[in-house]
């Protein structure tokens, strides 16, 4: 499954975002928007809309005492680990290895790296590789944590994240993580406190939360030296 997912990224890279390298980043996103929705739809006419339920990993599930204080999900302790894990590896490869650096150096001045001889398309390849490897965990996460498929399964998440990358700070690796782990806090924080009556509105009260911090921080809460300069 996972060598599936970064097929097709690969072959979206190839398709969609290499002819559209030199835009605009607002068409860039755009695009991404726009593929995203074109999956979802072919995923619809290939398999309808009717959710498939799916028993993967079900031990899982199951609760395990933490120092006998509570008891938590597997699940939630996996899906900890996993998180924790991919992000090291991920902060390895961008920091330690030769493509991550030249990943950083594509993505911070990208008409210098090709006056140096940085060959775009290797880069753009691995970059895409790599988030379709973690849009696979996720993906699989999501999957046992549910036991449902279906085409729109990964809108939300994809939501969010958006949500989380901008929040945290465009460019900054650092930032979108703890873009990320704030937009949870909220939503978990909003679901345990709103009263009855109001959590089916969790979202609206999130993205509220999401509109004041970027009316005070336009550029998010820890913005990437880069993006100050152009400012």
């Amino acid at each position: 499954m996972v060598g599936v997912v970064i097929a097709i990224s690969i072959v979206a890279y190839l398709v969609v975002f290499r002819p559209l390298r030199d835009a605009a980043p607002t068409i860039l996103m755009v695009a991404s928007f726009a593929l995203s929705y074109t999956m979802q739809n072919a995923l619809l006419l290939l398999y309808g809309s009717r959710p498939k339920t799916i028993d993967l990993w079900a031990g899982l599930n199951k609760e395990v005492s933490i120092f006998g204080l509570a008891r938590v999900p597997t699940l939630q302790l996996a899906t900890i680990a996993v998180t924790i894990g991919l992000l090291l590896c991920f902060l390895y490869i961008l920091r330690r290895s030769r493509i991550g650096i030249m990943m950083r150096a594509a993505a911070e001045g990208p008409t210098t790296a090709r006056m140096l001889g940085l060959r775009a398309s290797p880069v753009m390849i691995a970059a895409m590789a790599m988030a379709g490897a973690l849009a696979a965990a996720s993906s699989i996460l999501q999957v046992v944590q549910t036991g449902v498929l279906e085409y729109r399964m990964g809108v939300s998440l994809m939501v969010f994240a958006f949500l989380g990358t901008v929040v945290g700070g465009m460019g900054n690796l650092s930032g979108a993580v703890a873009g990320g782990f704030g937009i949870g806090a909220v939503t978990v924080l909003l679901q345990t406190f709103l009263p009855d009556q109001a959590r089916p509105y969790r979202d609206v009260f999130v993205f509220g939360v999401v509109f004041v911090v970027l009316a005070l921080r336009p550029n998010g809460l820890f913005p990437s030296p880069h993006v100050k300069e152009r400012i």
